[in-house]
């Protein structure tokens, strides 16, 4: 499938006129293009068979454990994809309805809660900043953006934004406390203050040990779908957040339970564990 079919595909499945039989929609980001499904999920670790341009022929893409298409190389099962990232042999698109029988068949597709990997490790990130009691002004000494923040304290690490240099807490923008790991998005001419941390450009963090971490990006740390996650019945604030910014003033769900519990979420939102980990992704 050529890129521009791509652009097609998305433009006339957000009119609802998809074919029902590959619903979905195509989307795009700095990470690249990847497949969300109905549901709000997408293929982790698999093959997928794809009618983009509704032409009622499939072409078959692969796509990595963070869901992102991969194109021009070859996959991990020793396959080839073009710059389309369409499976090809000997430079020809393998399609659904004309693949000779002769041919490779990649992998059957399968359920993203059988393939898909979790990170066990957390990333190294080259670029880190001290947070010992430490002050930065976002637009000089730090970019704008978005930064993952790891504690160094076996009490808690911390972090406050103002609105300007005065570092008046009354006045301050967002303030939290965290045990291993947070998220959170800076803007020019605020003020950052870290205590008992360090902290990162979520770029170079993309992976979060999953038994460990306390904050996690859907769709960039984790996979969107359902979780079951379970709490050490310790305290009875312990529980979780679906978030839709990383500032906690945008809720989706709020809970503080003991033992285990389903939940979902959807790419581009943030799942915040207090006192709870992760036990399963079902997809």
């Amino acid at each position: 499938m050529k890129r521009k079919y791509l652009m097609i595909s998305v433009a006339v499945l957000a009119l609802g006129m998809g074919s029902t039989a590959y619903a979905g929609q195509w989307k795009t980001n700095a990470e690249g293009w990847w497949y969300q499904e109905d549901d709000g999920s997408r293929p982790i670790n698999t093959w997928k068979w794809i009618d983009g341009n509704n032409d009622g022929t499939a072409e078959c893409y692969y796509f990595n454990q963070h869901g992102n298409m991969l194109a021009d190389t070859t996959t991990p099962d020793g396959y080839t994809v073009d710059t389309n990232g369409a499976w090809v042999i000997n430079g020809v698109v393998q399609t659904k309805n004309s693949l000779p029988m002769q041919a490779a068949q990649p992998p059957a597709e399968t359920s993203a809660s059988s393939t898909v990997q979790l990170p066990t490790e957390t990333s190294k990130p080259t670029t880190v900043y001290d947070g010992q009691n430490t002050v930065y002004k976002v637009g000089t000494d730090i970019s704008a953006g978005e930064y993952v923040l790891f504690s160094t304290s076996s009490l808690y690490g911390y972090y406050t934004r103002y609105p300007d240099r005065t570092l008046d807490i009354s006045t301050s923008l967002d303030s939290r406390p965290f045990d291993y790991n947070t998220i959170i998005t800076v803007n020019d001419g605020e003020y950052l203050k870290l205590q008992r941390c360090t902290m990162s450009p979520i770029s170079e963090v993309p992976q979060i040990n999953y038994r460990i971490g306390e904050v996690f990006k859907v769709g960039y740390h984790i996979p969107a779908g359902k979780y079951k996650i379970q709490t050490d019945g310790q305290s009875s604030y312990d529980g979780y957040s679906i978030e839709n910014s990383s500032d906690y003033k945008t809720s989706v769900e709020r809970q503080n339970f003991k033992g285990e519990k389903i939940i979902s979420v959807k790419d581009g939102q943030y799942l915040h564990l207090s006192g709870a980990k992760i036990i399963e992704y079902m997809g």
